[in-house]
Parts: structure tokens; C-alpha cells; sequence
């Protein structure tokens, strides 16, 4: 009983540190991605995306953890996690995650 709640609450723990770590990260791109115009509308539309794709997810996963494949759950875990990193790359690449206001100050 014991060893069960103390990996919760580890489990409670690290998702807490990594949202700490990731919420900045998270602000900061929805105010870039929308060219610092209509910040509050672009926050508004994030964060119903993010409920909506939280609830689905939510379902998926646990519709995968009920096929009894153990590792299925995780390697679409591991690929969803590693498709999110290519596709903020590929928005760093394609310049829209460079803010407009720094980059004039910087080059002036």
C-alpha cells in the first residue's frame, strides 16, 4: 500500500515539475504564432484545443491500454510525443516561431 501511494505521488510530482517546466514554453508560442495581434483570442482557441485533444487522447489511450497489447499504449505514447517534437522543429524552421518585435529590435 505504501510503495502504491509513493509512486503516485512521484507520478503526481513529475507531472507537476514538467508542466512547471513546459507552461512557459506553451505561452510563449501561442503569443508568437499569433504575430502578437488577437493574443487573448489565440489563448482562448488554444486552450479549447487543448480540452478537447486532452479528452480524446484520454480515450484513446485508455481504449488502447483495454486491447491488452502492453506496449501498444506506450509506443503511441512515444510516437505522439515524438511527432509534437518534429512538428514545433518544423514551425521553428519555417521561421513562425521567431517573434517580429525581437527581431527588429535585434536588428536595429
Amino acid at each position: 500500500m505504501a510503495a502504491g501511494i509513493a509512486g503516485l505521488a512521484l507520478c503526481a510530482a513529475l507531472l507537476a515539475w514538467g508542466g512547471a517546466l513546459l507552461y512557459p514554453f506553451e505561452m510563449d508560442t501561442v503569443v508568437r504564432l499569433s504575430g502578437e495581434g488577437l493574443v487573448a483570442t489565440y489563448y482562448g482557441a488554444y486552450n479549447t484545443a487543448s480540452g478537447v485533444a486532452i479528452a480524446a487522447g484520454n480515450l484513446a489511450v485508455g481504449a488502447l491500454f483495454d486491447t491488452g497489447v502492453t506496449w501498444l499504449p506506450w509506443a503511441v505514447l512515444t510516437a505522439t510525443g515524438l511527432a509534437c517534437a518534429g512538428a514545433v522543429t518544423a514551425l521553428d524552421r519555417g521561421g513562425h516561431l521567431r517573434s517580429p518585435v525581437r527581431e527588429a529590435a535585434l536588428a536595429g
